[in-house]
């Protein structure tokens, strides 16, 4: 099956040939830390919203800003062939954490008869949220402490131009982690979108707030990400976003059907004498006086677990102990049924999708994107190839680890130093003084080979242009074996490559890249 390739910066060179083994494993163990911690978190932000509900909210925001490094750390020990998949498996950790930890949780340690309250209820938790999002995530976000203390304090003390680069490099920021931020506040809002409609106007305002501090970051403070591609946009598109629908339609069947919020049906009598005089009851001082009212315990939370029904509607009302109005009942029911069509759907949309899944992996299919251009590889500006390299922690640039790369054809430049001085390949020349580490038939290295474009038709002047060309290795074998398939030769010597080895198509004269 044929499908569009990753960009060349997001490929772990490192992590290519693992097995399928070796890749679950570390997954798996991430998935269940990272479902302990969220159980942890639960029990801890339980006890403090019932002490308090501000100081829980800004609990919540500041370890929604934390739990990405968590994230990171658990993310950085699995195995994955690109960056792409190691964004989407860090995006699912955070998402996963911020959607429980900013939602779920509160709505399930809220007593039901709080929810509407003023003092510990939903809405001044959602509120508070919204609020430590727009103000302090912001702000610690622009102030970027950390980044300063490296950029002013530790980097005029490196010991050397390389570490003073490295502490001048910006705020390592993933993009999935900025996707997770934006899919959490739309899910918070939807969350709570029936008893809190303002949740839609927070929202919009936080993410208007966050666009701005985004943006300033990305050109200040941010270090360059590699260029991931579409993959974190697609499965956040695909899961998280239809989870959220899925989400704002059920939920809100259920909110609609629990107004009242306070567990009392009306009786057929008055308040007997002996409840007269003032009273403290739902955390309010009333007064009961002759001809009032009565009620009695009924149960309103059709989601409660003993009495959990799907889908909400007002059928499901206890006989007797009915406590919706006749409006709501309606409302109750279209929320109810609409929730049920969203939901088969979305589970149709997700059949489809596995089917089609299953198809191209029995059968090879290719839908063509775009126009032909007839633009040369070579005469693209951004003109990048799949060079080996690795990331150190220790320099600025990534190391290369191959034979026959070139300038044009590597996506980043140090200013300071050539392409040689992060070639792997010199050092373990210095290290074994064996040169004949480095050649073809040994296959300790993955070969690059590159041919620069030629406007000629003279091959002596190409093979001329070629052996100027610094920093190539090889590459005059091209032009030589080519005379010698003319005149009946063998075999040149560059179709006998390591098996790692690369090619992105063109001939001799329009640049070629193997």
């Amino acid at each position: 099956t044929a499908k569009e390739p990753e960009e060349p910066s997001t490929i772990r060179w490192s992590d290519l040939n693992l097995g399928v083994w070796d890749r679950a494993l570390p997954v798996l163990l991430t998935t269940l830390s990272t479902l302990s911690i969220v159980v942890a978190i639960t029990y801890w932000i339980r006890v403090i919203h019932n002490w308090n509900t501000s100081i829980s909210a800004t609990t919540i925001a500041l370890l929604n800003g934390v739990f990405p490094t968590v994230a990171k750390f658990l993310t950085s020990f699995e195995r994955h062939s690109t960056e792409g998949v190691v964004s989407t498996s860090f995006y699912f950790k955070i998402a996963f954490f911020r959607f429980v930890n900013s939602a779920i949780i509160i709505t399930l340690i809220t007593p039901f008869t709080l929810t509407l309250t003023e003092s510990g209820g939903l809405i001044p938790s959602v509120y508070s949220i919204f609020f430590a999002e727009i103000f302090t995530t912001n702000l610690i976000k622009l102030a970027d402490p950390v980044g300063h203390f490296k950029r002013h304090v530790l980097a005029p003390r490196a010991l050397s131009q390389d570490g003073m680069n490295l502490r001048m490099s910006g705020q390592d920021v993933d993009l999935a982690e900025r996707y997770t931020n934006m899919t959490m506040l739309m899910f918070l809002a939807f969350w709570f979108s029936a008893i809190y409609p303002g949740s839609f106007f927070m929202c919009g305002t936080v993410l208007f707030v966050n666009f701005y501090a985004d943006r300033f970051g990305l050109m200040r403070t941010w270090r360059r990400m590699p260029s991931v591609g579409t993959r974190v946009a697609e499965f956040s598109r695909r899961y998280f976003f239809t989870a959220a629908v899925i989400a704002m339609t059920i939920v809100s069947s259920y909110y609609w059907s629990g107004f009242p919020y306070d567990d009392l049906c009306e009786n057929d009598f008055p308040a007997p004498r002996e409840y007269f005089g003032p009273r403290y009851i739902l955390e309010r001082n009333i007064v009961i006086e002759a001809g009032d009212a009565s009620y009695r315990y009924c149960r309103q939370a059709l989601a409660a677990r003993d009495v959990f029904k799907f889908p909400a509607l007002a059928r499901w009302q206890p006989v007797g102990d009915e406590w919706m109005t006749t409006e709501q009942e309606i409302v109750v029911d279209c929320f109810g049924w609409t929730s049920v069509v969203v939901f088969l759907v979305v589970v149709g949309t997700f059949a489809h999708y596995i089917y089609r899944i299953i198809r191209k992996s029995l059968e090879g299919t290719y839908r063509a994107k775009g126009e032909q251009t007839d633009i040369p590889f070579a005469q693209v500006e951004s003109i990048t190839a799949y060079i080996p390299q690795v990331s150190s922690n220790v320099y600025p640039n990534p190391l290369l680890v191959c034979l026959g790369y070139d300038a044009e054809i590597i996506d980043w430049v140090d200013s300071d130093r050539p392409y040689s001085y992060y070639d792997l390949t010199e050092d373990i020349v210095d290290l074994t003084n064996d040169r004949n580490l480095l050649r073809t038939d040994r296959n300790v290295f993955s070969i690059v080979s590159y041919s620069p474009a030629v406007h000629s038709n003279d091959e002596d002047e190409g093979r001329r242009a070629l052996s100027r060309q610094p920093g190539l290795r090889g590459i005059r074998a091209i032009f030589d074996d080519s005379r010698s398939q003319k005149s009946g030769g063998t075999q040149p010597r560059h179709e006998n490559r390591h098996r790692n080895n690369y090619n992105y198509g063109g001939s001799p004269r329009e640049g070629t890249y193997h």
